[in-house]
């Protein structure tokens, strides 16, 4: 009985302290209006109505920030975790053509008796897909689902906590060509992402550049795609959003594998130029494409090959999957290039020499 009791008041100390943290990077605030490490304050950000009131604690443990991100079905709130005194990020599932929220209560209410039975089926469809995401992601290749609970008549998916800048925003401020080991890395962790989301059998998610995000600057994580995972749609294999393969969206995961191949060798094209290659729809009736090394003649031998393949017109000339795609740079990419044997050239320079003083001994005795 102490023990629980100690429990309980080591929580409520924690959840005074996470008062006083910021709602956007939640560290401490140290008794200022503006946060010294992320120059948040609270005119900043306001409340936005529909949303989870700041500072609010959900399921008596989850101290609630900022929302920084939502979509037509999903919001995300910076948070803190109060048990285990660490930041995290929340997850609601707020659907805007099923369900609302008054301002004044937390509960969401749906619009309708239909729209109802709707939420109710997608809610289950949630909890389930958040549960594998949970069992399949390593927490390498996208931000780790902790927990999973149903509070105030919806879902809330809580995973690692999110930092950095998207891939989106990184791409758009950096319009310069990346080091080639990093534009590899960066191909490879997309596909990893790629496979996470195959393993836990979302494979008609979208790999959006807006939910990758780029830690410390050099390595890759994605959001898990949860706002895909109650949307009813065919089983087309993930795809990266905004760029589209010449064959669109097909209906079948084969297929819907080599559109996705597409889309990475479009990316990895992006990573070593600094440009998008050409629109597919255009490629169909030039069928021409400038190489990568033609605009960046630095580039080792080889990659011309794995991008253009790629981004073959024709789906059955490309890799089968993103899987064959990582196993290809595996293989081939990441070895360290040989080093020039010098024995042949070294022996062939002493030997001209022996020949070019020969020649001068025979030329300088017939002279003498």
């Amino acid at each position: 009985m102490p023990k629980k009791a100690d429990s309980i008041q080591t929580r409520d100390a924690n959840i005074l302290e996470s008062t006083k943290r910021c709602l956007n990077c939640m560290r401490d605030m140290d008794g200022f209006d503006v946060c010294r490490h992320c120059g948040w304050h609270e005119q900043a950000t306001p409340h936005i109505a529909g949303h989870l009131p700041h500072r609010h604690l959900l399921a008596d443990r989850y101290f609630v920030g900022v929302s920084f991100a939502w979509t037509r079905y999903m919001v995300y709130y910076r948070a803190f975790d109060t048990s285990c005194e660490q930041p995290v990020t929340i997850a609601e599932y707020l659907p805007v053509d099923l369900v609302r929220r008054v301002d004044s209560d937390t509960d969401v209410q749906p619009e309708s008796p239909e729209a109802d039975q709707v939420f109710r089926t997608n809610k289950l469809r949630l909890m389930r897909a958040a549960r594998m995401l949970g069992r399949h992601s390593d927490g390498t290749s996208m931000f780790h689902v902790l927990d999973c609970q149903e509070v105030y008549h919806t879902v809330y998916v809580i995973f690692e906590s999110v930092q950095g800048q998207t891939l989106r925003q990184y791409l758009d401020s950096n319009m310069f060509p990346l080091p080639v080991p990093q534009s590899i890395a960066w191909v490879k962790a997309i596909c990893d992402i790629s496979a996470t989301i195959n393993k836990a059998k979302c494979s008609g998610s979208q790999l959006e550049t807006d939910r990758i995000y780029v830690i410390a600057g050099t390595q890759l994580k994605a959001i898990p795609p949860l706002e895909q995972l109650v949307v009813s749609e065919p089983n087309s294999g993930s795809r990266i959003q905004g760029v589209t393969a010449p064959e669109g969206k097909p209906a079948c995961n084969r297929k819907g594998q080599r559109a996705l191949v597409y889309a990475l060798g479009a990316m990895f094209y992006r990573f070593l130029t600094g440009h998008w290659p050409q629109d597919a729809r255009d490629r169909c009736l030039t069928e021409k494409i400038v190489t990568p090394s033609h605009l960046r003649s630095s580039l080792p031998p080889g990659l011309d090959a794995v991008v253009m393949r790629c981004l073959a017109l024709n789906p059955t000339h490309r890799y089968r999957s993103a899987h064959s795609l990582r196993r290809r740079l595996d293989r081939n990419m990441d070895r360290k290039p040989k080093q020039p044997d010098l024995v042949l050239p070294v022996l062939s320079a002493l030997l001209s020499c022996m020949i070019i003083v020969a020649g001068l001994v025979i030329a300088f005795g017939f002279g003498g």
